[in-house]
């Protein structure tokens, strides 16, 4: 089935390319890797070298295959090269997030020399990015230089394994290129270098799993799931004490653990998925005025006002108004918590004014919703919630 979009007020009806070969990150599959050296983090708020590209490329970029635009444009090899040529196997044990399109892919895996220690590869293959709205190596590039840079920072800052998954570093591997797409393309290669990282497994669940979930999120005493939230909140700040700013705080980049027995007992919260943080100590992060802070953020003003509607049910219905979350984050964390950084006095003096403060008690939950209460779903069908889609 075609596609026509709309680029710069032009019609854009993709070309088929019947040659590209099948995602191979199946189950099974088994890779040479060796460590590689990631580009400079580039992108929006970071100045520096990057890819080439100009405004005029989705002007050739239309006309191409993905396939061929892939290989003509191959991403950026890392400079100089890594120290250590050590070539690695790695076997994939599952996907947990595979689809032609989605961009990143991310699998779960191990390395032939420790089969004992599972891992995740995420994998920056421009093959399998959305051709329709984007420059595929450029967004590959893009999403590996920013999440490497990330994690290395907070590998540095020894948080890596305690607030993130532990970083296992960043990696190469090359794979065939057909003779059709060779000939097709006009590349001579007869390989084409895809880039990763590997993290560590974290055995537990992402709350996007929860939060669509009536029944799995009101299974959770109210209480607990602030505390829950609170954690992860308090996580995020000290990322950005750390030197970097998260950018996409969503129930699917909470990961807790372990998955389930926790419905009465706090579990472990990580953070996920950095492919638009910034690292604002790199030379290359370019933020107006930006001030490291010296500690996290208190999170009672850095997350002021922000009721966080993609939590969903997991935000008791009481607090969902930035009036009374204020007041919850009131009664979490003081005016000088111990152990976190206010902002600047002018700013702080404007948010703890009183009347931007409304102070509810928690309730219990409401009943959970059923065909005959009365209570219509979201969608209006009196069925479930619907699941998110990974």
């Amino acid at each position: 089935m075609s596609v026509e979009i709309r680029t710069f007020n032009q019609p854009w009806e993709p070309l088929d390319d019947p040659d590209k070969p099948e995602l191979p990150y199946r189950p099974g599959c088994c890779l040479s890797i060796r460590r590689h050296l990631p580009p400079p983090p580039f992108g929006k708020r970071y100045t520096g070298e990057e890819p080439a590209r100009f405004d005029d490329d989705w002007k050739v970029r239309r006309h191409m295959k993905l396939t061929d635009w892939a290989l003509q444009t191959p991403p950026r090899n890392g400079s100089p090269p890594h120290p250590d040529p050590t070539v690695h196997g790695l076997q994939i044990l599952d996907a947990l997030a595979c689809k032609d399109g989605r961009g990143a892919q991310v699998v779960r895996c191990h390395l032939e020399a420790d089969p004992e220690r599972i891992c995740v590869a995420k994998i920056y293959d421009p093959f399998y990015y959305n051709h329709l709205e984007y420059d595929v190596t450029w967004t590959a590039d893009h999403d590996y230089s920013r999440e490497a840079a990330a994690y290395e920072v907070l590998r540095d800052a020894k948080v890596d394994g305690k607030i993130v998954p532990k970083y296992y570093g960043s990696w190469t591997f090359d794979l065939p290129v057909p003779e059709v797409l060779r000939e097709s393309s006009g590349v001579t290669s007869t390989t084409r270098p895809v880039c990763m990282i590997l993290i560590e497994w974290i055995a537990g669940i992402s709350l996007d799993k929860i939060v669509y979930d009536e029944r799995a999120v009101k299974s959770i005493p109210p209480a607990l799931r602030l505390e829950i939230l609170a954690r992860g909140m308090e996580n995020f700040c000290t990322l950005e004490s750390c030197g970097v700013r998260h950018n996409d705080w969503a129930p699917r980049n909470v990961v807790v653990s372990p998955a389930s027995g926790w419905e009465t007992n706090l579990p472990a919260v990580f953070i996920i998925d950095f492919n638009i943080a910034d690292v604002t100590k790199s030379p290359y992060c370019k933020i107006g005025d930006y001030v490291h802070p010296p500690l996290p953020p208190n999170p009672r003003y850095r997350f002021w006002c922000e009721w966080m509607p993609r939590f969903g049910m997991w935000i008791p219905r009481q607090y969902q108004d930035g009036h009374t979350f204020n007041g919850w984050l009131a009664t979490r964390w003081a005016k000088e918590e111990k152990g976190f950084s206010n902002p600047p006095q002018r700013e702080k003096d404007f948010k703890d004014s009183p009347k931007y403060y409304e102070f509810v008690t928690l309730e219990p939950d409401s009943p959970i919703r059923t065909r005959w209460s009365g209570r219509p779903y979201p969608d209006g069908s009196g069925g479930s919630y619907p699941e998110s889609d990974y």
